[in-house]
């Protein structure tokens, strides 16, 4: 691809005895076989044209006072590859094209060509091609970030051009088939979704490998969103408080206008978190909510699940989240991907913790206290009866976490973020006082609780109760939330079999890399871990490549 040639006079002539190139035209070269240039000279200035054999049309490129030589063939490369002519044609192997992208075309644009970059990519679209598990591991300035990229989208191109050319092409779906990528960190994916994909995307533009731009969505959880329900509800509450700090927290959020300007919460770093949890989109968000039909979340979410998007990017928890949707028959979040890409890999079994498996914080029923007390109606005996109510499930919740705190090992060290607890006879017995708590404010308050809300965290924090107050297959510990409260965490003992089942076992390629995934022996421990190991090894495949850096 992008190869010069200069051995077709021939065809030149072909051309000047048919009358179709004037007689004094002089061949230059030829550019991938299909392309010759050829100049005249008028007496004053050199004329440069190309001629696409083709269709057997031709332009002009360039008009130079001087004959050009050898060292000004990449500059008349470049006025071809963007003149009306020029077509660009798939190469028959798609490595051939990889290549020319990293060697040729990002080198115009300031890219250092590193030939590791180069067999990473290469073998990251094999993987993709295959249907395999491709286990990644690139060191610092590798470049993975765009060997993937570059693989991703080669591999589009391919497979587009082979459902073309499928006799079922009628029933092919017209976009090409999305791409999931997965990170842990944000500022990853900011990166991915504003500089890389932009970037690469323009250049391929430029020289006409792609038609239309490659465009990307950023997938993230409901609860990084504005719900206008539960937004309306806490204004409410904080317009009628005297707390001074309720006052200035009303005109903070009524000056930011959130009900007419992004719903991205993450777009307000100055709101705190503690404020984004009551105002966030709920997990029951449903059909039922009487905004759903007006609301900008639900538009949002509707645009993004299109299958218009190149790429899909996510995090870990929301990929596993929808991978276990799917798994389990639901409706994914993400639309059907048949490639995914998991970066800082690393991090995907911490992820597959939080999600595969449960947690129980102590900060439910706070909430649940709050809002039945904001959606509380009736008479001052029943309002006192609540409160009282409530003030008990307080006491109760506090009480199982000091039991459970009391059965933390001494030694345990500050680091450690998972503590090992025992669940011995007063942890239990307080985990039912608490539930009959529950259940007494079900009875009394149920009219209340009928609110979409609690009727949600009711359920929640009893699902809750009910996992921890009879552990089995469950390796469970205390450890701190993102609000620096205790919750109780578990996983399933099969964890490794679980994600086999959920993950792995797909007909979809997964790209798993990062720059530490192996350890002495190899990727052997990840691969038990991570449940890599059950599959067959002729549908793993593994690189290893070395940072460029001399360290």
């Amino acid at each position: 691809m992008f190869d010069i040639t200069t051995r077709d006079y021939s065809i030149l002539e072909k051309y000047i005895l048919a009358g179709r190139i004037k007689a004094d035209s002089s061949y230059f070269f030829t550019l991938d076989g299909r392309y010759i240039v050829y100049f005249r000279f008028s007496g004053k200035r050199f004329t440069y044209s190309v001629l696409n054999y083709a269709t057997e049309k031709s332009v002009v490129l360039a008009i130079s006072r001087t004959v050009l030589s050898e060292a000004d063939y990449p500059g008349l490369v470049k006025k071809l590859l963007h003149c009306k002519v020029y077509q660009f044609v798939l190469p028959p192997q798609p490595q051939i094209l990889i290549e020319a992208i990293f060697r040729q075309l990002l080198p115009e644009y300031g890219y250092v060509v590193r030939d590791k970059q180069i067999e990473l990519s290469v073998m990251m679209f094999e993987s993709m091609r295959h249907k395999k598990v491709a286990l990644c591991e690139a060191e610092v300035g590798t470049g993975k970030t765009l060997a993937y990229l570059v693989a991703a989208i080669v591999y589009g191109l391919y497979e587009g051009k082979e459902r073309r050319a499928s006799p079922y092409v009628f029933a092919s779906p017209m976009n090409p088939t999305p791409i999931i990528i997965t990170t842990s960190s944000i500022d990853l994916q900011q990166s991915i979704i504003r500089k890389f994909i932009p970037d690469l995307s323009r250049i391929l533009m430029e020289y006409k490998i792609i038609t239309s731009p490659v465009t990307a969505v950023l997938r993230k959880g409901k609860e990084h969103y504005l719900c206008e329900e539960r937004y309306a509800d806490f204004m409410g509450y904080l317009a009628n408080s005297d707390i001074s700090m309720d006052v200035r927290l009303y005109q903070k959020l009524k000056a930011k206008t959130l009900e007419q300007c992004d719903i991205d919460l993450d777009a307000y770093p100055d709101i705190k978190q503690h404020v984004v949890r009551k105002i966030n989109v709920p997990r029951d968000c449903d059909r039922k909510c009487p905004y759903y039909k007006r609301c900008r979340y639900i538009d949002h979410i509707s645009r993004a699940r299109s299958d218009g998007y190149t790429f899909q990017v996510t995090n870990h928890n929301y990929y596993l989240a929808n991978v276990q949707r799917e798994y389990s028959g639901l409706a994914p979040l993400i639309p059907k991907c048949g490639v995914h890409i998991i970066d800082e890999a690393h991090k995907l079994l911490d992820a597959a913790y939080q999600i595969l498996g449960e947690t129980f914080s102590s900060s439910l029923t706070g909430e649940f206290i709050r809002i039945l007390h904001n959606h509380t109606t009736g008479n001052k005996a029943y309002h006192k009866k609540a409160y009282l109510l409530t003030d008990d499930l307080a006491f109760h919740n506090q009480r199982l976490f000091m039991e459970l705190e009391k059965t933390l090992p001494t030694d345990e060290t500050e680091e450690n973020r998972r503590k090992n607890v025992k669940f011995n006879a007063a942890v239990k017995q307080a985990m039912r006082d608490l539930q009959t708590s529950l259940d007494e404010i079900y009875r009394t308050c149920f009219q209340d609780i009928c609110c979409r809300q609690l009727g949600h965290l009711h359920r929640e924090i009893s699902g809750g109760i009910e996992t921890f107050l009879a552990p089995k297959d469950i390796i469970y510990w205390l450890e701190k939330g993102g609000d620096g409260l205790w919750q109780l965490a578990a996983i399933p003992t099969n964890m490794e079999a679980l994600l086999y089942e959920v993950l792995w076992k797909g007909m979809a390629s997964k790209i798993l890399t990062s720059a530490t995934l192996t350890d002495d022996t190899g990727y052997g421990f990840f691969k038990e871990q991570t449940g890599i190991g059950k599959l067959s090894s002729w549908l793993l495949a593994e690189i290893r490549t070395p940072s460029p850096f001399d360290y």
